[in-house]
C-alpha cells in the first residue's frame, strides 16, 4: 500500500536504498529532516520479524486482549512503527499512540508523505484499525529546533491534515507532561499495561 501511494504521489521508490520496495525508506535530506541517520539501520527495520519481537515482549509484559498499551512513534523509523502496530493489533490490545512527525535521514522525511500520512493510509485501507491520537513536531526539544521556519510550517501542516491533537510544547519537559496527560486522559482510569517507545 505504501509503495503504491508513493508512486501515486510521484515519489521515487529507490531500490538502491529500499531494496525490498517497501516504501518505508525516505530520503537522505529534506527540509523536515531532523538529524543524521544511517541507511543500514533503516534498512534493517524493514524485517517483518520485528513485529514478532514486539509480540514476544508484550506477552512477556502480560499484555492481554483489551489491555491499554501506550505507544510513542517517531517519523524516523516508520517500519518499526508498522511492526508495533501489527503486534498490538495481533494481540487485540488497545493502543494510545502519540507520534513525532519529523524524521531523521532515510525515515519518513519527505514532507509530501510523512508518518501521519502513512498511518492514515494504512487505517483507511483497513490494514490497521487505529492510528495516532496526537502528534508533535519531534526533533530537538520536540519542537523541531534546527529545522528552518519553512520546514517547521510543513510539519505543522502535516499534523493539521492528519486531524489529530497537536502537541506544541515550549520545551521537552512540557512535551513529556503533555504526553502523559493525554495517555492518562485516554486511558480513562484503566491501567496502561505497557509503554512502547
Amino acid at each position: 500500500q505504501l509503495r503504491l501511494e508513493r508512486e501515486r504521489l510521484g515519489l521515487e521508490v529507490d531500490l538502491t536504498t529500499d531494496p525490498t520496495g517497501s516504501g518505508l525508506i525516505g530520503v537522505a535530506m529534506s527540509e523536515v529532516t531532523t538529524n543524521t541517520g544511517h541507511i543500514d539501520s533503516k534498512q534493517t527495520t524493514i524485517n517483518p520479524n520485528f513485529a514478532a519481537i514486539v509480540v514476544h515482549y508484550l506477552k512477556r509484559a502480560g499484555v492481554e486482549p483489551g489491555d491499554v498499551v501506550a505507544v510513542g512513534c517517531s517519523g524516523s523509523f516508520p517500519a518499526l512503527n508498522v511492526a508495533v502496530y501489527a503486534a498490538v493489533q495481533t494481540l487485540k490490545a488497545e493502543p494510545l499512540i502519540i507520534s513525532s512527525v519529523s524524521g531523521s535521514q532515510w525515515g519518513a522525511n519527505d514532507p509530501r508523505f510523512m508518518w501521519p500520512d502513512m498511518e492514515k493510509l494504512l487505517q483507511d485501507k483497513g490494514v490497521f484499525t487505529f492510528r495516532s491520537i496526537a502528534a508533535s513536531r519531534g526533533g530537538i526539544e520536540d519542537r523541531a529546533l534546527g529545522i528552518t521556519r519553512d520546514g517547521r510550517q510543513k510539519l505543522d501542516a502535516v499534523i493539521e491534515r492528519s486531524g489529530v491533537q497537536a502537541i506544541k510544547p515550549k520545551d521537552y519537559a512540557q512535551s513529556v507532561a503533555e504526553r502523559m496527560a493525554i495517555y492518562t486522559e485516554r486511558a480513562a482510569g484503566r491501567p496502561v499495561k505497557a509503554y512502547i517507545n
